[in-house]
Parts: C-alpha cells; sequence; structure tokens
C-alpha cells in the first residue's frame, strides 16, 4: 500500500537504540495494539463515517499476518504507528523501537549481529545518564496485564490514543471526565453520527442570524489585486434584543426603570444620561392631575416665594419618586461683583441659570405651576416670561458667568418623547457601543473594524463578561465603517420610535437608544467628525490647540466642543464655496469636511463619546516609561533589572517582558501593573549616580530643585500616576471620588508637565480631564 511504500523509504533514518528484547515479546506487544486498534474498529463500525476514518486507515495500514511472521520481519519493514504511541518495527536491521509520548521507551532486538563489540556498546550506552533516566522510567511503568507494559487496562489505551492523537487540551478532557460520571449520563444515548448531531441541534438552538450585504473597498487600503466590493457579515440588532429579552435569567437581572439616585454610582443607571434622557429613564409624571416632563420649567414655593426651576429628571430616591431640580436666580441673588447696570435693566424678567455639582431633590407635591422660559440660545417662542442669557458658576472655586451657548443641552430638547398608544409593558434599552480597528500583522497591516455592544441595563458584574459583549461585525479590510454599520444604525433608529416584540407570547414595546460610544483615540475622533489627534485641534473634547496644551486657562468651558455649537460649524463647512474655503475651516474648527454617520441617531457627541481612559492611562504610562528608562545609564539600567527580578510580584500575574528592553511590546495590562510596583522598585536603589547627567541638568532646570532631591520628584511622579490609576478606575464613584480625583490630576499636571515637557498630547488629555 501507498502508505506501507513510503514509510518503508524512510525506514533507514529510524533513531533506533537501547535494549534488546526477543522477537516473541515484540510480536506480543504487536498484537496486543492490533488488538486495541480492532476494539476501537468495532466501535467505530456503527458510526456512519467509519469507512473514512483514521482509526480504519489505521487497521489496514498495519495487517499483521501471523502466518508468515518471518516475510513480514526479515523483507519487509512494517511501520505500525498510533499517533499515542509510536511503534517503529524495522525488520532490515531487526531493531525495534517502541515510544511513548510520556515516557521514551527503546527497545531494540539484534539478531543477526550478536558481536562482543556491540554488547560494548550496549553497555556504554547503558552508562549515559540519558539512558539511565530512559531505563528507570521504563522499568517504573511496567505493566503485567493484557495491554502491558505500556497500559493497564484496553480503557487506558485507547483513551490515551484519543486524546493524544486529536490534541485534547487538559480542560476539554476535564469536561468529559465530568460527562462521563454524571449520574444522568446514559452511554446508550450518546450520538453515533457527529454530523448529523451537530446539524440538527444548531437547528434547534437559538442561534442568531448572520445577516450578509455587500460594501465597496477602498483601492487605497488594500492590495491592487483586490476586488472594488466585498461581502460584509452582522448580526441583527433586532435578534440580538430578542434572544436577551426572551431569556429569564438574564431579564430578572436586568434593569429597567427611572434613574436612581444613590451616593455611590457603578451602574448606567445611576448617571446623568439615564436619569436625563426619554430613551432611558422616566420622563413624565403626574402631578395634580397635571402631567409634568422632563425639561419642563416649574414655580416652586420657596421661603414665601416663586422660584423658577427646571426639571431635569425624575429619579428613584430613598424608595420614592423625586424630583430633581435645577435652579434659577434673580438679579437680587446674584454675586456682588456681577450686579452690573446691565443686568439691573429689565431684571423682573431675567433670570441666571446657576451650575452646581448637586442638583436640588424635591417631593414632587412642591411645584405649584408650570411656567415658560426662553433660553437665548435657542429659537424664540411665542410666550415666555423669563429670558435666560448667560450661566453662573463656579470654577476653582471662584463665582464666574459665561454666555448660556456654552452648556449641555438637556435630552428633552433635541430627543422627543416616546410614544406608547397602546398601553404595552414597556423595555427600555441602553446600547453602550464598542468599535476598535485591530490589524492582523504579516506583510502587510490588514485592518479589521470590530463592532460589539454591551447591554447598559445588565449590571456591572453581568456586563464585565465575556459572554455578555454581542459582536455586531467585522468592517473587511479596505472597507468603510458608515457603509458597514448602516443596517445596525437603520435598526436602532426605528427602535428610537419604539418597536413592538413578541416575547414568549407577550408584546411588549421596545426603546433603545445609544448610551455611550467607546473608541479608541482615532476612532473615537471619526466618530464625532474631529480631525486626527495630530491635527492642530484634534482633540474631539476640546478646541485647544495642540501648542497652547501647556497653557494655562482662566476658563475651560468654554474651550469645549458643544454639540449645538459643532453643528454650525459643520453648517459653515458645508455650504463654503469652494474646497479651499472648506479646507480652511476645516483646518480653523478641528473637523472633518463631513458629519459622522452616527449623527443619524439621537446623541450628544461632546457627552456620549467621552476618552477612552483605558487607552489614554496606559498610553499616559508608556510615555512616562519611555521618559524614566531614557533617563538610566548603563549601571542604572543593571541595577534596575537587578531589583526587578527580585521584586515580589503577585502570585496571580503572568511574567511580565523586561521593561527596559520590550516594553513597546507590554500589553495596556502591562503597563497599569507596572505603574504599581515601580514606584517601589526606584525606591530601593536608584541614585542620582543611575542617570545620565544631561538628564540630571534638564531635571534639575524643569522641577527647580537641588539636584538631590531629583529622585524623590521622579518616585512622587509615579506615585501620583499610580494613584490616579487606582481611582480612575475605581468600581463606583462618589462626590467625594470626584474631588480626590480632580486634585490628584491637578497634582498630575503640574508634575508631568516638567517631566514630560515634551509630550503635548498627554497633557492636553489631562487638561480634559481635570
Amino acid at each position: 500500500m501507498p502508505l506501507r511504500r513510503s514509510i518503508r523509504n524512510k525506514n533507514r533514518s529510524l533513531n533506533l537504540r537501547q535494549r534488546k528484547i526477543s522477537l516473541e515479546q515484540v510480536h506480543n506487544n504487536v498484537t496486543n495494539v492490533d488488538n486495541t486498534i480492532n476494539v476501537v474498529t468495532e466501535v467505530k463500525d456503527n458510526n456512519d463515517d467509519a469507512n473514512e476514518s483514521e482509526f480504519e486507515r489505521y487497521t489496514e495500514s498495519t495487517e499483521y499476518n501471523e502466518n508468515e511472521p518471518s516475510e513480514n520481519i526479515d523483507n519487509e519493514n512494517d511501520y505500525i504507528d498510533s499517533d499515542d504511541e509510536n511503534y517503529h518495527v524495522d525488520s532490515n536491521d531487526e531493531n525495534y523501537h517502541v515510544d511513548s509520548d510520556n515516557e521514551n521507551y527503546h527497545i531494540d532486538s539484534d539478531v543477526e549481529n550478536n558481536s562482543v563489540s556491540d554488547n560494548e556498546n550496549e553497555h556504554k550506552n547503558l552508562e549515559d545518564p540519558e539512558s539511565i533516566l530512559e531505563n528507570s522510567s521504563f522499568s517504573n511503568s511496567v505493566f503485567d496485564g493484557e495491554f502491558g507494559p505500556y497500559f493497564s487496562s484496553s480503557t487506558s489505551a485507547l483513551i490515551f490514543s484519543w486524546f493524544t492523537k486529536h490534541m485534547i487540551t487538559t480542560h476539554a478532557y476535564e469536561d468529559l471526565v465530568k460527562i462521563l460520571n454524571h449520574p444522568n449520563f446514559d452511554v446508550k444515548e450518546v450520538p453515533t453520527n457527529i454530523r448529523y448531531f451537530k446539524k440538527n441541534s444548531r437547528a434547534r438552538l437559538p442561534l442568531l442570524t448572520v445577516k450578509k450585504y455587500t460594501i465597496p473597498i477602498s483601492n487605497m487600503k488594500t492590495q491592487s489585486t483586490s476586488q472594488p466590493s466585498r461581502e460584509a457579515y452582522a448580526i441583527s440588532l433586532f435578534d440580538i434584543l430578542t434572544k436577551i429579552l426572551s431569556n429569564p435569567l438574564l431579564m430578572s437581572k436586568m434593569y429597567n426603570g427611572p434613574g436612581i439616585e444613590v451616593e455611590n454610582k457603578s451602574e448606567f443607571w445611576h448617571g446623568e444620561l439615564w436619569q436625563q434622557s426619554p430613551l432611558f429613564g422616566e420622563h413624565s409624571i403626574t402631578i395634580n392631575s397635571v402631567e409634568y416632563f422632563t425639561g419642563d420649567f416649574v414655580h416652586i414655593s420657596a421661603s414665601n416665594q416663586l422660584n423658577c426651576m427646571r426639571i431635569i429628571s425624575i429619579v428613584l430616591h430613598n424608595n420614592g419618586l423625586k424630583l430633581k431640580l435645577q435652579r434659577f436666580l434673580a438679579f437680587d441673588e446674584l454675586p456682588a461683583q456681577f450686579k452690573t447696570t446691565d443686568r439691573y435693566f429689565n431684571s423682573n424678567n431675567k433670570r441666571w441659570l446657576l451650575e452646581e455639582d448637586k442638583f436640588i431633590i424635591v417631593e414632587p407635591e412642591v411645584i405649584i405651576c408650570k411656567t415658560s422660559v426662553w433660553l437665548q440660545d435657542q429659537n424664540k417662542p411665542n410666550y415666555y416670561s423669563y429670558t435666560v442669557s448667560e450661566i453662573l458658576y463656579k470654577y476653582q472655586n471662584k463665582w464666574k458667568i459665561r454666555d448660556v451657548c456654552y452648556r449641555i443641552r438637556h435630552p428633552s430638547e433635541y430627543c422627543p418623547f416616546p410614544k406608547n398608544p397602546y398601553n404595552l409593558p414597556t423595555w427600555k434599552i441602553f446600547i453602550d457601543l464598542y468599535y476598535d480597528d485591530f490589524g492582523t500583522f504579516r506583510n502587510v497591516y490588514h485592518s479589521l473594524g470590530g463592532v460589539y455592544i454591551q447591554i447598559g441595563n445588565m449590571p456591572f458584574s453581568l456586563r464585565k463578561l465575556l459572554k455578555n459583549h454581542f459582536v455586531i461585525g467585522f468592517v473587511p479590510f479596505g472597507g468603510n465603517f458608515k457603509e458597514f454599520i448602516y443596517p445596525f444604525l437603520e435598526e436602532l433608529k426605528e427602535l428610537e420610535k419604539g418597536k413592538v416584540f413578541n416575547i414568549q407570547g407577550k408584546n411588549i414595546l421596545v426603546i433603545a437608544g445609544l448610551g455611550v460610544v467607546t473608541a479608541d483615540l482615532p476612532q473615537g475622533n471619526d466618530l464625532v467628525g474631529v480631525m486626527r489627534h495630530n491635527a492642530k485641534r484634534g482633540c474631539r473634547s476640546c478646541k485647544i490647540e495642540n501648542n497652547d496644551s501647556l497653557k494655562s486657562f482662566n476658563d475651560l468651558s468654554k474651550e469645549l466642543r458643544y454639540h449645538h455649537l459643532m453643528d454650525k460649524e459643520f453648517d459653515l463647512i458645508l455650504n463654503s464655496d469652494s474646497s479651499t474655503v472648506q479646507k480652511n475651516l476645516c483646518s480653523k474648527f478641528g473637523l472633518k469636511n463631513q458629519k459622522p454617520v452616527l449623527d443619524y441617531l439621537i446623541r450628544d457627541r461632546f457627552l456620549q463619546t467621552p476618552q477612552d481612559i483605558y487607552h489614554a492611562i496606559a498610553g499616559k504610562i508608556l510615555k512616562l516609561m519611555d521618559c524614566t528608562f531614557n533617563m538610566f545609564n548603563s549601571s542604572g539600567n543593571n541595577e534596575f533589572i537587578k531589583n526587578w527580578k527580585l521584586f515580589e510580584m503577585p502570585i496571580k500575574w503572568h511574567k511580565l517582558p523586561n521593561p527596559i528592553t520590550h516594553r513597546q511590546s507590554f500589553m495596556m495590562s502591562d503597563r497599569l501593573r507596572l505603574a504599581m510596583v515601580l514606584p517601589h522598585i526606584l525606591r530601593r536603589y536608584l541614585h542620582i549616580s543611575h542617570l545620565k547627567n544631561n538628564s540630571l541638568i534638564e531635571l534639575q532646570e524643569n522641577l527647580s530643585v537641588n539636584i538631590n532631591k531629583i529622585i524623590d520628584k521622579l518616585i512622587q511622579c509615579w506615585v501620583i500616576v499610580a494613584k490616579c490609576a487606582k481611582v480612575c478606575f475605581s468600581l463606583s464613584f462618589s462626590n467625594d471620588s470626584y474631588n480626590i480625583l480632580n486634585n490628584l490630576l491637578n497634582q498630575e499636571t503640574i508634575i508631568l508637565t516638567k517631566v514630560l515637557i515634551k509630550v503635548n498630547n498627554i497633557i492636553k488629555f489631562l487638561f480634559i480631564i481635570t
């Protein structure tokens, strides 16, 4: 047969040595293996595909003719092979080699050459340490049963052959043992045809449907042989929500209701977006037969006066529905420095919006009636009682005032209230969208964009699980995110208006909206229509130029990007007369020449596309690593490695690469771990003699300290960075936590601007956070 002939040609290259055994022993061993394989073949006869199985081909290729043993041994090179036990029978040299994957057994027999020299060579081989170990292992592993000397029983031989042949992992084998030992396991119910079993099982399972559509491919991002279009595959958002809502285990743990006001905020429904948006929280309440909506302006009575306020949200507080209100101040309530003549003119119908860290929470019964207010950054209504043109707020513990256009608009101003004409049970779904480009490297870089969603109604304990990250699809190589995401946006747009789902035989109204968009620095800028981060104004959170990133600003609130102001800037760009004017406007505003694709949905670009804190902090730590290790001289590097290897790392941590030579290959989690331990390592050994002279001079100038204090300042820098990372990744936040984080970021900004004087983008990020 072809297999036997091919093996026969390779027979001479086998490395055969060690102990002699008789031909009768080899014959018995081979017969035992045949018996094992025959047992497997009998089991496989019940399988429809047994005629194609590897075990049957094994049996055919390893037939042993007992009637003609001398011919098979003397004239042919028979090779009996199993992936688990490699038996090599070489008849020309008459050396028999039995090899096991776990223990190497070498059994040789030499019938024709029994000379003294061979015995001497064998004696020398036995004296070799490796041979001694192998022989010792052999003697400790001999079994006397039918399947000896290698296996104790047919069961162990079959299992060993199976898991070694198919490379079964330890976890898979442990799962198999659990199944076999389960009291409900019945061997008669084991399916014999795996293909039929897979096909029918998948048809019965609630698997998601994958949709296929064609998107254009950019010829600038792909090879010259690429086609102009490519098929894309995505999973329907409707199907994902149907499966989730049909799962009673998940439904019982998901939250659906008004925002909850708590001291320590850890879930999406504790945040302002959920509380204020009609897509997620409670948007109306009836008081004394009058229906009030979030965003309404009302009068309440306080100190025998009517005070104008705005309903920001309807929240659950202390197990009851309460109203969260924002105050409007009259002229008499302004700080003394703002009581000017211009503001006093027509002050009876003027009000000033007060921006505070905390809103007022009151019982619904304190509401007296509705009123009307004209916020002058909006269209003028036909009737209004008050006008608001300025905002009063505190910045760095000082009262300031700014134009009303510099504000984040309330969701009720751009989001219509959902309707439920049939009074169906309602579920409001918070969609957390994640988009990231990742690539496969070989000869060229292929960018493959992954699009995932999470359901914000799940608590954090469920959201963090990988199984609750739902894949929408992957943007093909060279594909455009806009073309790929369009079917998803169409479905989400329909859900914003409300869609009836049949869940377990009952109709419910499902309302869903885009909650938060998480993306890395370049992709995040694309999703809000801002130029890349290396542009003149390449930050999606502010309009500060790169050259001014170290500049101190008296009022950062005027430098932020507000959604409605960006809309006006986009209108100027899109309505420009020429491409030159358009290009200049794009450079001036730091925006692209078209609106982002997510503007098709109801959202606030600034509020709902935050900076990815994980990427930002990990990138900052990498820059600080570069700066720190570049300061070390050869002596400093050597001492660091010594202390690095001696440092007591937590047992659960995997081994980190060498941060001096391999820090560019650090995973982001590795960088965060390094930030935790590096202050302790530096404190153990670092001395000014370990730093380069030019680095010492530069640090002394920037820090304005004595040269002996430089090491303390450098370690202090790492301590502050580590503390900031710890607070940023806290599982819950309170007002005190925000104050601690703000103070730490201020300290970090001051020291990093001196240690990382050339790293403008990192400092710019710090200014935005503070």
